[in-house]
């Protein structure tokens, strides 16, 4: 009978140890993801403020403690490394009224050169208060039928006006100094509904010499 109880105890201590051991085991992978996650956030600029400094478009080099942030975000090189993109990911940061969905960021050899965000609301009201006079064009025949027709803009109350509500896949456009703003809204685009692009007026240009020189 001892030998039975001796027996017995022995498998009931090697099973505690074994779900110790067990335990351990999902602990640590628990842990492990834990921190995986936390360099993920520690290191990227995702659901983060993102400095000012770093969304500037004035076509000199960054500041390489600002540049040295943007690293983890890095989604790739280009053209023998002349053309460098950069994404952040639900930055908290509000653009125009709304909340951002992502920031590509594009530099041509080193230079900020243009930035694109997919915000989640409609912005174009906003941006015409903000920057006033614009050109746009329809992206179908319906749009296209509005702009025609000269009814972009619409009566608001006493000499107010709003855009045609009826818009909805438009491009619109302005120039500041140096820089071209351009707004999208498509509504054949469900990831990217809306974005608002800014960037340098030599962008295409400097973009096409890039690109040829690889070439």
């Amino acid at each position: 009978m001892k030998s039975t109880y001796l027996i017995l105890a022995t498998v009931l201590f090697l099973m505690a140890c074994n779900t110790d051991q067990t335990e351990t085991v999902v602990a640590s992978s628990a842990l492990q993801e834990s921190q995986k996650e936390d360099v993920y956030m520690v290191n990227t600029l995702n659901q983060k403020v993102v400095p000012d400094g770093l969304l500037i478009l004035n076509g000199v080099d960054a500041d390489d403690d600002l540049e040295h942030a943007l690293q983890d975000n890095l989604f790739g090189k280009f053209f023998a490394d002349r053309a460098e993109f950069f994404v952040i990911n639900k930055p908290t940061n509000t653009l125009h009224g709304s909340s951002i969905q992502s920031i590509t960021l594009f530099y041509l050899d080193g230079q900020l050169s243009k930035t694109k965000y997919v915000v989640a609301d409609n912005i174009a009201e906003n941006l015409v208060q903000q920057f006033g006079s614009f050109t746009i064009t329809g992206l179908d025949q319906h749009n296209k039928s509005i702009i025609a027709s000269h009814t972009v803009m619409i009566e608001n109350g006493i000499e107010s006006k709003r855009l045609n509500p009826q818009l909805d896949n438009f491009e619109m456009t302005w120039k500041k100094g140096s820089s071209q703003i351009k707004y999208r809204a498509s509504k054949a685009n469900a990831m990217d509904r809306y974005t608002y692009t800014e960037r340098l007026s030599n962008y295409e240009q400097a973009y096409r010499s890039v690109e040829a020189s690889v070439n």
